[in-house]
């Protein structure tokens, strides 16, 4: 009986999903050599509720969730705390909205590489999101 109940649980351990977190079209613009910021874009999605507090990649000092909005005729760019990620409310980072800053860049970043950004959920939860490093997508 002991043996069942183990497989069992073990079974219900490996049915489950290992990421609430989908990213679609990810892309880090490539900078100049010498830039020590750019910005990453795409599309995250999620089937179970997900507020998403931080982001941290290898790469880069810093990375931070931003957004572009207009005040008083003005672009301003703004850090975004935390951002509910649901079925009805992806996460549309693209330019003039919604994006990823990546600050103080370890080095330069190559055309075609993949970056791996961490996103995580306010339960402590890592995301790993992959972004491809392009001119334009």
């Amino acid at each position: 009986m002991k043996f069942n109940w183990i497989s069992l649980v073990g079974l219900l351990l490996l049915s489950q999903p290992s990421f609430a977190i989908d990213l679609a079209g990810g892309f880090i613009r490539l900078m100049p050599p010498t830039s020590k910021t750019t910005a990453g874009y795409g599309k995250l999605t999620s089937k179970v509720d997900t507020c998403l507090v931080s982001f941290s990649s290898d790469v880069a000092n810093k990375v931070e969730l931003h957004k572009h909005s207009e005040e008083n005729g003005m672009m301003k760019m703004r850090h975004v705390e935390r951002f509910l990620v649901t079925e009805q409310t992806p996460l549309n980072m693209e330019s003039g909205g919604y994006h990823l800053m990546l600050i103080g860049l370890k080095r330069p970043l190559k055309d075609g590489e993949r970056i791996v950004i961490q996103a995580q959920d306010e339960e402590g939860q890592r995301y790993p999101l992959t972004l491809t490093v392009g001119r334009d997508y």
